[in-house]
């Protein structure tokens, strides 16, 4: 578990460095990545302590962000890992607001692509096959983007 926090902690810092050299972003966009990157670790304390009705507030301020295009995988890589906790420990509910919410927000086909895959992961474990199968072929429509 540690190794993975770790691993989105880095995520989000190399996000920010490579976007703020390869691009030339400006100074707003270093502030946006480097304010969403202390929102992973607020998530991640929150989640740590199973305040899980905290949790959705906390990651609205990183959706209110509109990171979009090339900047929004770090905001997939969030989804995931929130989505993936919440899955963990029965939370379905709050898992469908986050993927829902963050496909409603982000463009590129990559990141639906990986947004359904973990809605169907979350049907999946709810029993719920046929709502699965159905996020699972939605999901094949962004095979060639």
């Amino acid at each position: 578990m540690r190794k993975t926090l770790l691993l989105f902690t880095l995520l989000w810092s190399v996000t920010l460095a490579t976007n703020a050299q390869e691009v030339g972003e400006s100074e707003e966009l270093g502030s946006q990545l480097r304010f969403a990157a202390s929102q992973h670790e607020i998530i991640s304390i929150l989640l740590d302590d199973s305040r899980y009705d905290e949790v959705l507030p906390e990651f609205w301020k990183i959706l209110d962000l509109e990171l979009t295009g090339e900047n929004e995988q770090p905001v997939v890589q969030e989804a995931w890992m929130i989505g993936q906790r919440l899955r963990e420990v029965g939370e379905y509910d709050l898992a469908h607001q986050v993927v829902n919410a963050s496909l409603d927000g982000l463009d590129t086909s990559d990141s639906r692509f990986y947004l359904l895959m973990l809605q169907g992961k979350i049907f999946q474990d709810e029993g719920l096959t046929e709502e699965a199968l159905e996020a699972y072929r939605e999901a094949q429509l962004y095979k060639d983007d």
